[in-house]
């Protein structure tokens, strides 16, 4: 893009996220005590799960690397699908994601401004509570009746802990280019992998995987960044 091009793409973007802020943002929204909260309730969760465990067997410990895979292929497919395709019963997430997100952050702008923007950035506060409780869980209570409470457990725990790690690893993609977080290689070259997706015509095609791009290459649509 020129530099007439992206300086207009900026002061776009500038009045799209002045317009969510406005419309959409409580006043006493804080975007650090969301952090938190997300934060602290998912380290809580990890951490009970890991203290209940009792008398462990290695058969279960491959909960922990199946429901990681299966986490990255649950991430993939929700990215690519409901996120970017505008279903009927599940048109909100399109709404939120494609027409908002997006918009608020493209390839040439993705850094947030302020900690306002991390409403748009982070999973609410409704979505993890649903995620967790309504999900999770109750496959959990599920998993350790059937099968054992060690698995029962180290499922929720895997599965909240790869949340946790969607979210902290999508935040440190918006997050300005000087912060010391953006500076480490791997955060650095996987910034890189998230911008192409950001790019207004890849957003529907490439680049699906926001932790590790797992499906991306099983299902051929990574692109490789220098």
């Amino acid at each position: 893009m020129t530099e007439a091009g992206t300086s207009r793409m900026i002061e776009k973007v500038n009045r799209v996220r002045n317009f969510y802020r406005a419309e959409t943002v409580p006043e006493n929204y804080s975007g650090i005590v969301h952090l938190t909260i997300f934060s602290l309730c998912g380290v809580s969760v990890v951490i009970v799960c890991m203290l209940f465990l009792q008398n462990l067997k290695f058969a279960e410990l491959l909960t922990i690397p199946v429901i990681f895979i299966m986490g990255n292929l649950v991430e993939y497919s929700l990215h690519r699908f409901a996120m970017h395709k505008p279903l009927e019963n599940l048109f909100i997430i399109y709404k939120k994601h494609t027409i908002a997100h997006h918009h608020l952050f493209t390839d040439e702008t993705m850094e947030i401004d302020k900690t306002v923007d991390l409403k748009f950035v982070l999973l609410s506060p409704l979505t993890l509570t649903i995620v967790i409780g309504i999900f999770t869980i109750p496959m959990g209570v599920f998993l350790g009746y059937v099968i054992s409470v060690n698995v029962g457990l180290l499922y929720v725990g895997t599965a909240v802990g790869y949340m946790l790690f969607y979210e902290w690893f999508h935040l440190t993609y918006h997050l300005p280019e000087e912060s010391w977080v953006s500076q480490i290689p791997i955060i650095k070259r996987l910034k890189k992998y998230h911008a192409f997706h950001h790019r207004l015509s890849n957003m529907s095609e490439m680049n699906f995987n926001i932790f590790l791009p797992i499906f991306d290459i099983l299902f051929r649509t990574r692109n490789k960044v220098s």
